[in-house]
């Protein structure tokens, strides 16, 4: 799990938490608490020296709201070295059309979760009734 560099960059997305947008706190309001797919979304997340909005660990997934900003091509390729991939959404089609925003997270996350699936994997091979232990333990009574 991602931890904080310095106390100043913990400062910072506390402070980054408490200036939200009207976009990230209208997306916030349905990814928080595992409301979205149960799926444990953080907000303000650091990433190495970043600080990203929302982020999917278990999925290795980061979600950026920007505003009109365009987005800084040196943080977004340290971010996917690092093995995350990032969805950027615009102020404006979260707080117009959060459904469809929460659809491509929601398809993105599912595209992520078969490529991370584990192969299938047969349960171990029971013994058969005459080798399995007893679950009742022989006691011996004296006479």
């Amino acid at each position: 799990m991602p931890g904080y560099h310095s106390d100043a960059q913990k400062c910072e997305a506390r402070a980054r938490r408490r200036a939200m947008s009207d976009a990230e706190a209208c997306l916030w309001h349905h990814l928080r608490a595992h409301r979205f797919r149960n799926l444990h979304v953080r907000r303000h997340a650091p990433i190495g020296p970043w600080i990203v909005d929302f982020l999917i660990a278990r999925h290795r997934l980061v979600i950026e709201v920007a505003d009109v900003a365009p987005p800084d091509p040196v943080r977004a390729t340290d971010i996917a070295a690092r093995g995350y991939h990032i969805l950027r959404f615009w102020d404006r089609d979260v707080l117009r059309g959060t459904a469809g925003v929460l659809d491509r997270i929601g398809d993105e996350v599912s595209a992520r979760s078969m490529l991370q699936a584990e192969p299938y994997r047969a349960p171990p091979a029971r013994l058969p009734l005459s080798r399995r232990p007893s679950r009742f333990p022989q006691t011996q009574t004296s006479a």
